[in-house]
């Protein structure tokens, strides 16, 4: 090579081509393959992909302020057909006239929920939806004046009732006919449970609304969730409701919830008192479908910190769960930060001095 042809060979092998493997080198270690945070939820369950590569990692290191449950297994973990975790969950909430909490879940099919539940005073009700990953709202805190007719979900299974009077009967909702598939919600790819969500409007409050807004309110929440109810419920208040230690004993309102589908279900809490504040106490037992890690090559059981070697070209995969933590009332102190950190495999990272020096050194024989 003579001439102007030999300098741009010259400047490209010992300018250009190395400061380009510098760059690539130097965004896999910190962009790529850098730290991850993923905001977890109490019994949510998590796939770690795209966090670690079996290439550019050879130690992949997971870390929370609270204890969690890890497991490195080749392939997806399958759902178990006959062993069912058990979820039991202890909520308190008091309402102002007119607001609602919510407690919702992801629910494979098979999936069985028992809510026992109590009011301290008159005026509480119960609704069951099933809903999007994340609720809507419909602005239930503005008062409208439409109808409240009940229209059920259909195709959903059944919920039945149980009165603590041994003379008033139980009553099944039963629907058979089938939902449209435009209903159906997917979960996003690295989540494989949905965890546990919660919200509502009654920490909003700040002032009474009109008196008209007593039926209006429940109208709308009925119109909102037109075609997803499962159950419509009121129960009768009782002044030993102080807590949920009260539903340990005696008999109570009581709902048993056959998933037939997946999907995301919500148990809606309102009260319609104009005059109290209104205490409701509620027992979740949830016996869900849950996946079977006992393929599993390494695990850590109750740890903040989990370290997984990671084999070259694997197809290991790492799965997160996170234990339910009972009594937590507040939203924002349900979230708990997953910290995803991988090691660099050392011998993967050396290539790229190497084949700088080899570039330099290419160029003494031009």
């Amino acid at each position: 090579m003579h001439g102007a042809q030999r300098v741009v060979v010259f400047c490209l092998m010992v300018a250009v081509l190395p400061a380009a493997l510098l760059m690539l080198c130097l965004y896999l270690r910190h962009r790529a393959f850098a730290d991850v945070r993923y905001p977890v939820a109490e019994s949510d369950i998590l796939e770690m992909i795209n966090s670690a590569s079996s290439v550019f990692c050879e130690e992949h290191i997971l870390k929370m302020d609270t204890p969690f449950n890890a497991y490195q297994a080749k392939g997806k973990p399958e759902m178990s057909k006959t062993v069912k975790k058990h979820v039991r969950l202890h909520k308190s909430m008091s309402l102002p006239d007119d607001t609602l909490e919510y407690w919702g879940f992801f629910l494979p099919s098979s999936s069985t929920v028992l809510l026992t539940v109590c009011s301290r005073y008159d005026g509480s009700r119960i609704l069951v939806v099933k809903g999007e990953k994340n609720l809507r709202d419909c602005g239930l805190m503005q008062p409208t004046h439409q109808t409240g007719a009940v229209h059920h979900a259909e195709g959903q299974g059944n919920i039945v009732v149980q009165h603590d009077d041994v003379l008033k009967q139980p009553h099944t909702t039963d629907r058979t006919t089938t939902q449209s598939e435009d209903a159906a919600v997917e979960a996003p790819a690295f989540k494989l449970d949905g965890g546990i969500a919660h919200g509502g409007n009654a920490r909003n409050y700040t002032e009474k609304l009109n008196e008209t807004s007593v039926s209006s309110f429940e109208s709308t929440l009925l119109t909102c969730y037109d075609g997803q109810i499962l159950l419509s419920e009121s129960f009768d208040p009782s002044r030993q409701c102080n807590s949920t230690k009260f539903l340990e004993s005696g008999s109570h309102l009581r709902t048993v919830h056959d998933v037939v589908s997946d999907g995301y279900y919500y148990y809606i809490f309102y009260s319609d008192n104009d005059y109290v504040l209104n205490d409701i106490h509620a027992i979740f037992d949830i016996h869900k479908p849950t996946y079977q890690f006992g393929n599993y090559t390494r695990g850590c059981i109750n740890e903040t910190e989990c370290r997984f070697p990671v084999k070259f070209w694997s197809d290991e995969i790492v799965v997160v769960e996170v234990p339910t933590r009972d009594g937590i009332e507040n939203e924002h102190e349900d979230i708990t930060i997953l910290t995803s950190v991988c090691i660099p495999r050392s011998a993967v990272y050396s290539i790229f001095p190497i084949l700088i020096l080899l570039c330099i050194l290419v160029c003494a024989f031009i």
